[in-house]
Formats: C-alpha cells, sequence, structure tokens
C-alpha cells in the first residue's frame, strides 16, 4: 500500500512537470522590475582600489557576452571615514579605479554610485587589521610515477585571537612557478581539513573560510593538507624548478565575510542548476542595489620546493 501511493504522487509529480514543459510563457505576463546597480569590490591595503559596477539582467533579457552587463559613465565617489576623497576614474569593462591611492588599514571607506536610470546606491566597509601567524609547520610527502607527481603538503597553523571582539578570517593557498616563457604562473591550491576539524568552519574546500565565535581570544591551531599535482613538462626546466606556496591568514571583514558564507551555501545547494533546493539569498551590504563591498588584510607565511626530478 505505501508503495503503491508513492508511486501514484510520483507519478503526479510528473505529470504536472510534464504540463508544465508544454506551457508557453509570456514575456509580458512576468512582472517587469526596474534593473539595479550592482557594486563588487573587495579592497586591500596592498592593492590599488577598484571597484566593478554592473547592472541586474531581467530573466529574458540577452546575456551573451555581446551583451555584458558593465555600466559605463557613473558617477563614483569615494570617502574615507566620512570625508569626500575624490571621484574614481573609469576603466575597462566596469572598472571604476584611482590610480595611486591605496586604502589604509582601520579606515572605513564608503562608494556612491550613481547613473541615469538608476536609483543611487552606497556601500560602506573597513580594512581590519590583520591577525599574525605565530607559527607555521609542514611536511611534505611526494609519490612519483614515470610521468607523474603528486605531492600532500600538511601544514599546522597558529594564531592567537584577539579578544573581545568580532573576527573573521580567510585561508587562502597559492602557487607560483616561472614557466617556459618566463612568465610567472600564478594557481589557487586548494585547502582540506580532517573531518574531526570540520565543523570549525563555515567553508573548507578549495579554501577556508570562519569566524571566531569558537575562539574568541584563544590559540587557535589549523591542521590542514593541500595536494599538489604537476606533470613534469609542465615546467621550464624539470630538473631543477622552484615552485613557491605562499598561505594567506586574511583577516576580512563582517561583510566580506556574510557575502562570502552566502555565496557558498548558495553553490553548495545547487545554485541556479539545482530549481529543487532550498532558496539560499546571497548577502550584500549595498544600500538600494546588489554586490559587497568588502576589506581584507593579511599576514603570508611562504615556502620553497625545488623539483628534480633525478632525486625522483
Amino acid at each position: 500500500m505505501h508503495l503503491n501511493k508513492k508511486l501514484t504522487v510520483f507519478a503526479s509529480i510528473i505529470a504536472v512537470l510534464l504540463y508544465s514543459s508544454c506551457t508557453k510563457i509570456l514575456d509580458d505576463e512576468l512582472p517587469e522590475k526596474d534593473p539595479k546597480l550592482v557594486i563588487n569590490g573587495i579592497i586591500n591595503p596592498d592593492s590599488i582600489l577598484k571597484i566593478n559596477i554592473s547592472k541586474t539582467f531581467h530573466i529574458f533579457e540577452d546575456e551573451s557576452s555581446n551583451n555584458l552587463p558593465f555600466v559605463e559613465g557613473a558617477a563614483t565617489k569615494l570617502y574615507q571615514n566620512g570625508q569626500f576623497l575624490f571621484n574614481l576614474e573609469e576603466d575597462e569593462n566596469g572598472y571604476y579605479t584611482k590610480p595611486g591611492f591605496y586604502p589604509s588599514l582601520n579606515y572605513s571607506y564608503k562608494v556612491e554610485v550613481e547613473k541615469s536610470g538608476y536609483k543611487a546606491i552606497h556601500a560602506e566597509t573597513i580594512i581590519p587589521t590583520p591577525v599574525a601567524i605565530h607559527s607555521f609547520d609542514t611536511l611534505i610527502v611526494i609519490e612519483n610515477d614515470e610521468f607523474y607527481s603528486n605531492m600532500e603538503f600538511k601544514g599546522i597553523l597558529k594564531y592567537f585571537d584577539p579578544p573581545g571582539v568580532a573576527n573573521y578570517y580567510r585561508l587562502d593557498c597559492y602557487q607560483s612557478y616561472i614557466n617556459e616563457e618566463g612568465q610567472e604562473v600564478k594557481n589557487r591550491q586548494y585547502i582540506y581539513v580532517d573531518e574531526i576539524d570540520d565543523y570549525l568552519f563555515d567553508k573548507s574546500y578549495d579554501y577556508l573560510l570562519w569566524s571566531d565565535l569558537l575562539s574568541d581570544g584563544k590559540e587557535v591551531n589549523i591542521k590542514f593538507r593541500i595536494y599538489f599535482d604537476f606533470y613534469y613538462y609542465d615546467y621550464n626546466n624539470p630538473d631543477t624548478t622552484t615552485v613557491t606556496y605562499s598561505i594567506m591568514l586574511n583577516s576580512i571583514s563582517e561583510d566580506f565575510y556574510k557575502y562570502d558564507k552566502s555565496r557558498s551555501l548558495f553553490y553548495e545547494s545547487g545554485g541556479s542548476e539545482n530549481p529543487f533546493s532550498e532558496p539560499v539569498l546571497i548577502y550584500s551590504n549595498v544600500i538600494n542595489g546588489y554586490g559587497v563591498f568588502g576589506g581584507y588584510s593579511s599576514d603570508t607565511v611562504s615556502f620553497q620546493y625545488t623539483y628534480n626530478a633525478q632525486n625522483q
């Protein structure tokens, strides 16, 4: 009886889906909403300030590469601690910047954007003081065959969380080397943690994301693994290729954290590719618009590994 009931329900669902697939949706039957401006900008004291301005799409609007949503001709103002600094200069592909200007730690920055035909938007953030890496230990294990090398890097990173204030973190790793054309190649390396420690992080795949909710004012030890896969012929001189690995402990603003966390949940749920997933709203701190304006600072440790084929 239970089986027949389940089959009946399943058949009804299929019938609804088949009926829906044959139904024509008319553009003018969907409510039109005014397009809104979008800010995307993550700033730090080591890079020239640059943000991107785009716009929202209507569901039936052309989203091809010939109709990218970048916004040109926007009036974009920057404020520091409430004081107007200057107008950002328009670059290409919707970017606005100020050559030679680097934002500073512990200052608040506000961006105001105006464009004819759109409601004016604004967003504000700060760049938090970096939390120092107290110590870092590493162990490298390598397995090779005739053509391929698999290297596992195990790391333990220690820091002390500042007490009494909310802190937000993101741990990233990058690999860099010089290719056969003499150019630097930089790749993100995926970071993994053991299941026993996974509950500490809001994201633990290609990078780690967490807050100090469980570690305020405490010493924190992060144990993680990174797998490096590379072919011998990927490098300029496989006998003596030196690869640099950089581990970045990023102190991020609350807005950056909330945006990153919600975006991770959105993609874990299947995003727009899964119509049956629970809806996940991506966080935005942009008033009257969408997107994110956040800040971060970093403390970085690096180590090098010299690949030597003769030793394999």
